[in-house]
């Protein structure tokens, strides 16, 4: 399925067995450690992308998934542009830097979260040379450590493991935060 969410995956496949027929084997979406990767390509319905209850989805379900956009075009490999969200700055950072601490190029250390997530996932990858291919592929079998797949999942679009972390000590940062469930008690 091609940018389905998995509980509509979840629901042809129930489909499909109650008619004895075959579900989908795999899913297809923009699985991209940049955060809105696909902006800007035109009518969201168009483009999926992996968001908190999508990779929930996945890591539960155990659905292969083949990620489109795995390289954001680009992005991790080219000195930052002045118009970089926060968010994606520090996602930048935090590749860079445990790409880094771990001796791997930025190309291993961003496969190596793929391979490391939890989700069975084949990154699509595209190269404008021989070598940039090459170089994509050098991380094909790394897995980073559990800690730096939680380090860059914390800095991701949505915080899959549910905290909320704000650095109060950065002057002039600011974020967005959508905050849902939750109750007020009175102590």
């Amino acid at each position: 399925a091609s940018n389905w969410t998995a509980a509509r995956i979840a629901a042809a496949n129930a489909y499909a067995t109650q008619c004895g027929k075959k579900g989908f084997a795999f899913s297809e979406l923009s699985f991209s450690l940049k955060d809105h990767v696909t902006a800007g390509w035109g009518e969201a319905e168009l483009a999926l992308e992996m968001d908190a209850t999508e990779f929930a989805a996945y890591r539960a379900n155990g659905l292969p998934v083949i990620g489109y956009s795995a390289q954001a075009y680009g992005f991790f490999f080219k000195p930052l542009t002045p118009d970089v969200s926060p968010k994606n700055r520090l996602l930048y950072d935090a590749l860079h830097e445990i790409a880094r601490k771990n001796g791997l190029s930025v190309h291993e250390a961003l496969f190596g979260f793929y391979h490391g997530c939890g989700i069975s996932e084949t990154p699509l990858i595209t190269g404008s040379t021989p070598e940039r291919i090459r170089e994509a592929m050098s991380g094909a079998k790394t897995v980073l450590p559990a800690e730096d797949v939680r380090t860059l999942l914390r800095h991701n679009k949505d915080d899959v493991n549910g905290r909320l972390e704000f650095n109060m000590g950065k002057h002039g940062d600011t974020a967005t935060l959508h905050i849902t469930n939750v109750r007020l008690e009175e102590i």
